[in-house]
Formats: C-alpha cells, sequence, structure tokens
C-alpha cells in the first residue's frame, strides 16, 4: 500500500512538472 501511495505520489509530481515546463 505505502509503495503504491508513493508510486502515485511521483506520478502526479512528474505530471506536474511536465505541464509547467
Amino acid at each position: 500500500m505505502l509503495h503504491r501511495l508513493l508510486n502515485i505520489s511521483i506520478m502526479d509530481i512528474r505530471f506536474q512538472l511536465f505541464i509547467v515546463i
């Protein structure tokens, strides 16, 4: 569960970075 939550957070951060760039 923790790993999955972390994975979702990483994807969300990458998505935001992609939007910013």
